[in-house]
């Protein structure tokens, strides 16, 4: 189950790596700093989900860097869509792996990049219209010349109106490509393989069968970061009945852009590289983005005729547009519109024979079990040599060993007195007991924000024994121990079934009303009992002295519990026995 013994974390990591855990020693979880990729000034554990990310970025910087001949010559708009291509892909595979990039090298990397990515953008989307413009172009001189009643050329203010876009499009294109240039100069004279050197990215192969460590950290970083995008992009599903819903509609599609790169960036994890997925959803991207474009151009021309309505025209004003170009512009305008709803009903059918087909049920089915072999975990530890691993884990944050402990224990009370309500079973009791082990490991770095950096932290950590549902579901559990509870922002969570969901949930709901029965970190409560009825939860709890301290801070926490048992929970301490102080 784990290549190595869990004191063992520096052997095999390169001298100069190690320099990156500040303030640990051998055996500890990596600082804050290193672990989350803030504020670190030190190089990173070179573990298999860095040595992936790794690949990724550098193999993104190549293909980006390689464009750039062309787009200097400016004579072929293919380079430039590729290099905007390599650039959003590059972008996306520093966003999803940041944990690896110390913070002030990211935010560098992050800015340069992003810079040119959005000069590209404007460049890439004057090409489109232009090259739009010429299809409408040579379509209208087509036919031009047919006569419309009276005997006029229907098609000759459509024609005006065309050039006339067409000489405003070329010179903000101009513009553009002296943007991109600027922009690409930047870009060239920081030298990014030399910064992303210094930022520590291992260099090494992204898989090491002869050392390998768990995979896990990397496939669950996979289904979080794909359940994330996942759920931003059905969260717009609701706005696909509204036609005039544009910005929605925008959104949606800059949801779907961001899911088909993540799913591109973590392709070679899966058996099949998520090839029909990523397809269809590059189809939906697509036709949202066909969608946009008429959208941009009736804002446009809409603009346009509006500006010209409310100005008044002077005779030496020669570059505004003459009544026969006005004329043309709506014709232009009312064909856009045309188009819009034949590409709002296509977009609206495409997204509907996904859900036919199940494409969303399948897509978190092959995210969380089609890994590639290479990629999947391999038990080969007994369940109590995993125990022991785990405990290791939480003593090395050794202040809040005796509070993990203690919370274990009435976590545990409590789910089996529960049985009959939630009937779950030994495995989720496991989670359970693991998550109770492990939710304060993020405390080692000071109270604010520790659920997310004991989340983070058994979401990465290569020597932990967990499968890639063990390694999630364990991480979502300390999450919400601390604040509302929510699991909103999991995508790991997003992607569980239904019935693995709800388990989630109930233990959750227990470890959040534990966490508070132990929340002074005294130990005060020994034992609880348990008492049933139609509508409440009754626990009774003994302890060696007055606790109503922590049982207000349990009921402060008891909502997540409220809501999934459904019923009201109620807790008062035991009378103490005869004799006892």
């Amino acid at each position: 189950m784990m290549d190595e013994p869990y004191g063992s974390m520096n052997e095999g990591m390169n001298p100069a790596i190690t320099v990156g855990y500040r303030n640990t020693v051998p055996g500890r979880f990596p600082s804050r700093n290193t672990a989350l990729g803030v504020n670190a000034e030190a190089q990173v554990p070179s573990g298999i989900l860095c040595r992936f990310a790794a690949a990724y970025i550098l193999a993104s910087l190549e293909k980006f860097l390689a464009e750039s001949g062309g787009v200097r010559a400016g004579d072929d708009i293919e380079p430039l869509h590729r290099m905007r291509v390599a650039s959003r892909r590059l972008r996306a595979g520093l966003r999803t792996f940041r944990v690896c990039i110390p913070g002030k090298y990211y935010r560098r990397i992050n800015s340069e990049t992003q810079a040119i990515t959005r000069a590209l953008g404007e460049a890439r989307d004057a090409d489109v219209q232009i090259a739009f413009l010429k299809k409408a172009r040579k379509k209208a001189s087509g036919t031009r010349g047919q006569a419309g009643k009276g005997g006029a050329d229907i098609q000759d203010p459509l024609l005006e109106a065309i050039e006339f876009l067409y000489g405003r499009l070329r010179k903000d294109r101009s513009r553009f490509q002296k943007n991109v240039l600027v922009a690409l100069e930047k870009v060239e004279k920081k030298n990014l393989h030399e910064f992303l050197d210094r930022a520590g990215l291992p260099h090494s192969p992204a898989t090491n069968r002869r050392r390998q460590r768990n995979p896990s950290s990397l496939t669950c970083l996979a289904a979080d970061q794909i359940g994330r995008c996942y759920a931003d992009l059905v969260a717009y599903e609701p706005w696909l009945q509204y036609p005039d819903a544009t910005a929605e509609h925008h959104a949606m599609r800059i949801a779907a852009k961001n899911l088909r790169y993540t799913m591109e960036v973590f392709a070679p994890v899966y058996r099949l590289g998520l090839r029909k997925y990523i397809s269809r959803i590059a189809r939906l991207q697509k036709l949202l983005g066909d969608l946009h474009d008429t959208d941009v151009w009736i804002d446009t021309v809409t603009l346009l005729l509006l500006k010209e309505r409310s100005r008044p025209r002077s005779p030496r004003d020669s570059n505004r547009p003459g009544p026969s170009v006005i004329a043309g512009l709506k014709v232009f305008q009312n064909h856009r519109e045309r188009d819009r709803k034949r590409l709002y009903r296509k977009a609206v059918q495409h997204w509907n024979s996904l859900s036919r087909a199940h494409f969303w049920e399948d897509l978190t089915r092959e995210v969380l079990e089609n890994q590639r072999v290479r990629y999947r975990y391999q038990s080969s530890l007994s369940d109590t040599e995993v125990r022991e691993n785990v405990q290791k884990a939480m003593r090395t944050c050794q202040e809040i060993e005796a509070h993990s402990r203690h919370v274990a224990m009435l976590s545990l009370q409590l789910f089996d007195h529960l049985m009959e309500i939630h009937h779950l079973s030994k495995r989720e009791r496991t989670w359970l007991e693991f998550g109770a082990f492990l939710h304060d490991v993020g405390l080692k770095e000071g109270k604010k924000g520790h659920a997310k950096r004991s989340s983070a932290l058994i979401s990465m950590d290569e020597r932990l024994p967990f499968s890639i549902l063990e390694r999630g579901v364990i991480g979502v559990l300390a999450h919400s121990h601390r604040g509302r509870g929510s699991f909103g922002r999991s995508g790991f969570y997003r992607l569980l079934p239904e019935q693995e969901q709800y388990a989630v949930r109930v233990a959750a709901g227990i470890l959040r009303v534990a966490d508070g029965l132990d929340g002074t970190h005294r130990g005060k409560i020994e034992s609880l009992a348990c008492e049933v009825s139609a509508d409440e939860i009754c626990l009774t709890v003994s302890a060696r002295s007055d606790c109503s301290r922590e049982i207000s801070m349990a009921l402060s926490k008891a909502d997540l519990f409220e809501h999934t048992c459904m019923k009201i929970l109620k807790i008062r301490q035991a009378a103490p026995l005869q004799g006892s102080p």
